[in-house]
């Protein structure tokens, strides 16, 4: 007769309870890992596509008198003041750099929406950093025959007092790098041009004035009319 008997029930309880503790915490890890992975990609995503709006909501509002008002790198640049982007999915901020005449660098930082909630766990919001060279480019529209800063009928035009009429074309004092100017003619009429004690003085173009009927073209007549 034997008298110690020992199981193996107890032990084999054990193994089995370890080998299942195991799994459900590696499940539980995996899941855990996966939420995070995903949630970074969605943050990094909106940290992006703040940053790329704000580059573009930087060009939409471009003011060429502010912009070409400042200096060069090194000497100047333009904040870009922290602003919701338009789809409230994250903030930018940035500064515009002027690197030449007419050659800009807009810095843009996104950040993603975490900066609009609670941050009680300790994240730390998505940055995203984009950056675009932009050069402005000054569109030139050359006045076609016949055309004038002012052009009136049969009727004829008499210029008096202080009024003025120009033709010549103008560059606004802050652009630099404008092509040539342009001019037109000041004054086109197919009737009598009367300026104040015969002076042209407030009239000016290329020529000042026009009354001749070479001038007028069907779609000038038509815009006198």
């Amino acid at each position: 007769m034997v008298k110690n008997e020992r199981g193996i029930a107890l032990a084999t309880t054990l193994v089995i309870m370890t080998v299942v503790s195991g799994l459900i915490a590696g499940i539980i890890f995996v899941g855990t890992q996966e939420q995070r992975v995903a949630d970074n990609t969605r943050n990094a995503e909106q940290a992006f596509g703040a940053a790329e709006t704000g580059v573009y909501e930087v060009l939409r509002a471009w003011s060429p008198t502010k912009m070409s008002s400042h200096g060069l790198v090194g000497t100047d640049s333009i904040l870009i003041a922290d602003s919701l982007s338009p789809q409230k999915s994250g903030r930018y901020s940035g500064t515009v750099y002027r690197l030449s005449g007419d050659l800009y660098l807009i810095d843009v930082i996104g950040k993603d929406s975490l900066g609009l909630r609670s941050t009680a766990r300790g994240d730390v919001a998505a940055r995203s950093r984009q950056g675009l060279l932009v050069r402005i480019r000054s569109i030139s529209f050359p006045a076609p025959p016949g055309k004038a800063a002012l052009t009136v009928g049969d009727s004829g035009i008499k210029v008096n007092g202080a009024s003025s009429v120009n033709g010549h074309d103008s560059i606004p004092p802050t652009w630099t790098g404008c092509p040539p100017p342009d001019s037109a003619i000041g004054v086109l009429s197919s009737g009598t041009i009367n300026t104040k004690n015969g002076n042209k003085g407030g009239i000016q173009g290329a020529p000042a004035t026009d009354s001749t009927r070479s001038s007028w073209t069907p779609t000038s007549r038509s815009s006198a009319a």
